[in-house]
């Protein structure tokens, strides 16, 4: 499997930015890459409170769906993280999207840092895998990997 990791200039409280910056990204992706994994919250940014509900999108969003999209377009697997909003509650949220823009994997992240996710975002309170390409695979966000 080929993967690649996306660097990128993320700002903090602007998808459309962000979602620009991916996109141009998966367009330059090489047709041998499996998948293209980027930061923690890369749409979002960590958005201050008061950015929360302009920023924070649901599953169902224009973002994720042309992310979803572009996946199925390039053929290429993408993990992304995002504000995500769920009924009244905010999540520090991964997406692993499969190669036919399927969403795969969800991951919340469970344990927040108190710097950048306190009083932003609600804990997460599961763990999942699948089978990306023939491997079990994970998703895990940031501090969430200190405690496996």
């Amino acid at each position: 499997m080929k993967v690649k990791i996306a660097q990128m200039n993320i700002k903090d409280g602007s998808v459309r930015e962000n979602l620009d910056q991916m996109l141009s990204i998966l367009g330059d992706c090489e047709a041998t890459i499996d998948l293209i994994v980027f930061p923690e919250t890369t749409l979002s940014g960590f958005p201050k409170v008061e950015e929360l509900s302009s920023v924070a999108l649901p599953l169902s969003s224009f973002a994720i769906e042309r992310i979803r999209s572009e996946a199925r377009t390039r053929r290429v697997g993408v993990a992304f993280g995002f504000a995500e909003s769920d009924g009244t509650d905010v999540f520090n949220t991964a997406l692993l999207v499969s190669k036919f823009g399927e969403i795969l994997l969800r991951d919340r992240k469970t344990h927040l840092w108190r710097k950048t996710d306190k009083g932003l975002f609600s804990a997460g309170d599961t763990y999942s895998t699948f089978i990306f390409d023939g491997l079990r695979v994970g998703l895990l966000i940031c501090y969430d990997i200190e405690f496996p």
